[in-house]
């Protein structure tokens, strides 16, 4: 399961995230900095491996792995950004994952990327609630790959991987600006940039481990997909 925008936990401490995204990018490997930072134009053939760029709904340029909406998830335009997906953070009045806003994409998306990275323009609304995805994959309630603001406290966001053993790690949150993020794991080493500068980096983020990638699986922005 792959999720953007809202958490399906039936725990009141888990919260849907308010914020807008542009300009998702997934790539086959870790990118390096300077790839992040540069102007420089990344195609397919530089293993660009899906887009949403939001000009045509939820549609995936590339590989035609299109995204669906959950609740009230939409794509209206921003001025200076062009058309973005729109998470309200509103859980209408329950837990039904249904009714949840949050984009959800099929597991191929990350399905066999033993290096990747993720990356995209990010605005995450200050009233957020805790403990919010901004993005999640997982297989099961045991095994997930995700990354969480307001994790326990205003100030932190968290990216964490989790198969029977954890790994995680924790940097400064960021609200109420639109920043460039990205996510890249090498073999082993994970790291999280905001603007192009490293927030936090681990070297032992195992999160390929094949049983990880065992049975059926989505993946989400904004919600938890393992509940």
């Amino acid at each position: 399961k792959i999720a953007l925008g809202a958490t399906l936990v039936t725990t009141l401490s888990d919260k849907d995230i308010n914020a807008s995204y542009a300009d998702i990018r997934v790539y086959e490997g870790a990118l390096t900095e300077d790839e992040i930072t540069s102007e420089y134009g990344l195609t397919y053939t530089d293993f660009l491996t899906t887009s949403y760029d939001f000009e045509n709904g939820l549609t995936d340029s590339v590989r035609g792995y299109d995204g669906t909406f959950t609740g009230t998830a939409s794509v209206g335009e921003v001025e200076g950004r062009g058309n973005v997906l729109i998470l309200d953070g509103n859980v209408n009045g329950n837990n039904v994952s249904a009714n949840r806003s949050s984009m959800r994409m099929p597991s191929k998306v990350i399905h066999g990327h033993n290096n990747i990275t993720v990356m995209m323009d990010l605005y995450v609304d200050g009233a957020t609630g805790n403990y919010g995805r901004i993005f999640e994959f997982s297989q099961s309630s045991s095994a997930s790959w995700m990354v969480g603001t307001k994790w326990g406290s205003s100030t932190v966001l968290r990216h964490s991987y989790s198969n029977g053993v954890s790994s995680a790690m924790q940097g400064k949150a960021f609200f109420d600006e639109w920043v460039h993020f990205a996510v890249t794991i090498d073999g082993k080493t994970a790291k999280v940039y905001v603007n192009g500068e490293i927030l936090c980096q681990s070297d032992d983020f195992d999160y390929k481990n094949s049983l990880f990638w065992a049975g059926s699986s989505l993946m989400s922005l904004g919600q938890s997909t393992r509940y």
